[in-house]
């Protein structure tokens, strides 16, 4: 089966709005989402958190656009008026991908914004398209690489750099590291676990740039390294100083051999052939959500 991307599946066949089950138009609202995210979209505040409004932005275009895909994908070339369906569809994902980019440059100023950002960002690319038994590999945050590339590579840093801000606004002191030294003082005392975990991984990182190994070692060493990957997805950080350099770390840019990859080592692992690490790496934000809304007190 070719690889379905978000290009390619504009082309895909979907069922009209108008003719949808009950349980697609429900699927459609988004109600599967967890119920935290209602609650934390309604957060109260001295002044509304900007990434709110900038989420339901881009939920309401994601919306217009499956219903102009919708309509698109179940005309025939020769029918009257397919012309302008596509080109509405056209208008359409362009705004939805200009929101998006809107998105990703707007960080929020409270827990609660993190939270709703990371659950909405870690949504199935097309949760609110219909494909009926289609299994889609991307989130809506990896799946927007193809399209949003920068804005997406500094993502998970700035949303450190975010969190950050906040830890320190409640008392919480974070000295400023670079990601450089963290394999020389990993050990040095520190009791949350993800940061010798980041160092194991940049460790094994490093010899995978080796030049004179040969193919089948360069392989071994990619599986151990994918699989102390795993493990560093899966692994909680506990605290702020591991959160920061769990996200600094998963933005690099993964290894490869022409120095021309634009992937960090979060959308590398997406795309793993390990299906265990491709999908941990998929729900990573999501986890990483909920995991702060328990750690810090909205």
């Amino acid at each position: 089966m070719s690889k379905i991307t978000r290009r390619t599946a504009l082309s895909a066949t979907a069922a009209t709005l108008a003719t949808a089950s009950p349980i697609a138009a429900t699927a459609l609202a988004g109600p599967s989402e967890p119920a935290a995210s209602t609650a934390l979209l309604s957060l109260p505040a001295g002044q509304p958190d900007p990434v709110l409004a900038a989420i339901a932005e881009h939920r309401a275009l994601m919306i217009a656009s499956a219903r102009t895909g919708a309509i698109a994908g179940n005309m025939y070339p020769s029918e009257p008026g397919y012309s302008d369906a596509l080109v509405a569809d056209g208008a359409a994902t362009e705004r939805e991908d200009a929101a998006l980019g809107r998105l990703l440059r707007c960080m929020p100023t409270t827990l609660g914004g993190v939270v709703a950002l990371l659950e909405h960002l870690g949504l199935p690319q097309f949760h609110f398209r219909e494909y009926g038994s289609h299994q889609f590999e991307h989130t809506i945050l990896s799946d927007a690489h193809e399209i949003k590339q920068q804005e997406v590579l500094e993502f998970p840093t700035a949303l450190a750099g975010t969190i950050r801000a906040m830890l320190e606004r409640e008392g919480v002191s974070i000295p400023a590291l670079d990601v450089a030294p963290v394999a020389a003082e990993s050990n040095a005392g520190h009791d949350d676990p993800i940061i010798a975990l980041i160092a194991k991984h940049e460790a094994q990182y490093e010899t995978l740039n080796e030049e004179e190994i040969s193919d089948d070692e360069r392989s071994d060493r990619m599986a151990e390294a994918d699989r102390t990957l795993y493990q560093l997805l899966m692994t909680k950080p506990m605290s702020g100083r591991g959160i920061r350099l769990l996200l600094q770390h998963l933005s690099r840019k993964e290894w490869d051999w022409d120095g021309k990859s634009a992937d960090t080592i979060l959308d590398g692992a997406k795309d793993a052939g390990d299906k265990c690490l491709a999908a941990a790496a998929q729900n990573f934000l999501g986890r990483l959500g909920d995991h702060l809304a328990q750690l810090v007190p909205a």
